[in-house]
């Protein structure tokens, strides 16, 4: 007989089982049904089992293990997950075990959970903001929020930025198989204090602007040299004229400086 390649981890369909029902009633041995529908011999016997006990092809419904939560307790975790989004899966396993009497696992929860539409992620890095803060951006936001692509295509935007001149501060990922975490093409190099540069950069609908490789830190003056020595000549060759540009940066500190805002930057 020719080897048949054997389903695995396939659900039976209505109409193999059908079939194994007709050939098994014609006398045929669950070997030979086996070889004929491309399941394991195990699957058949148990399938022809079960049929035999109910009469049917179908699954008896309310069989299996029976489900440790109910629907309301599955409720009261997604409530006390959401009230607490940083609670581990430990801590929410435990106080739902003293608030509603469930006994389940860590794993239990973390499955409730997905479930339920709430799964872990690593949160996003942002910038902490005062109340003040959100309030100012709000405003901002409603106040040109009607602004036409004419309108923005006046607008140039600038900002500061580290970049690391050995390695990256972000995660990185390797795939590995097991025993291969120190080999050469797995691993990052890693240096006591490594090097790198804060660079100052403009942009607007015309183009990238000039850029200016910071030294040391940035207070009124230094900021002050950067725009007359970067951003100035970035909206000449940007804009026919200079008072139809509108200069937006992120408000730090040393950009709001009173000597910043008093300085002349173009006659």
């Amino acid at each position: 007989m020719n080897s048949v390649a054997m389903a695995k981890g396939v659900e039976l369909t209505p109409k193999k089982k059908s079939v194994i029902v007709a050939l098994s009633k014609e006398g045929f041995s669950s070997r030979e049904i086996s070889a004929r529908v491309g399941f394991h011999q195990c699957t058949v016997v148990r399938f022809l089992q079960r049929h035999a006990k109910t009469g049917k092809i179908e699954r008896v419904k309310g069989r299996g293990r029976k489900r440790a939560t109910t629907t309301s307790a599955d409720r009261m975790l997604m409530r006390m997950s959401l009230k607490d989004r940083r609670a581990s899966s430990t801590d929410l396993k435990r106080d739902w075990e003293q608030s509603s009497g469930v006994n389940v696992s860590a794993r239990t929860v973390r499955r409730r959970l997905f479930n339920g539409g709430l799964a872990a992620r690593r949160p996003r890095h942002k910038p902490l903001l005062t109340k003040k803060m959100m309030k100012a951006r709000l405003q901002w936001a409603k106040e040109h929020a009607k602004w036409s692509q004419a309108q923005w295509d006046n607008v140039i935007f600038s900002d500061e930025s580290k970049f690391n001149l050995h390695g990256s501060d972000g995660k990185l990922y390797v795939r590995r198989r097991p025993g291969e975490e120190f080999r050469p093409e797995c691993l990052v190099s890693t240096v006591k204090h490594p090097e790198s540069q804060m660079i100052w950069g403009c942009i607007s609908s015309k183009g990238v602007g000039r850029l200016h490789f910071i030294k040391g830190t940035v207070n009124g003056d230094v900021y002050i040299d950067i725009l007359k020595r970067r951003l100035m000549p970035t909206v000449q060759d940007h804009f026919s004229q200079i008072r139809d540009c509108v200069f937006q940066d992120d408000s730090a500190p040393c950009h709001r400086a009173k000597k910043v805002s008093t300085t002349q930057l173009y006659s």
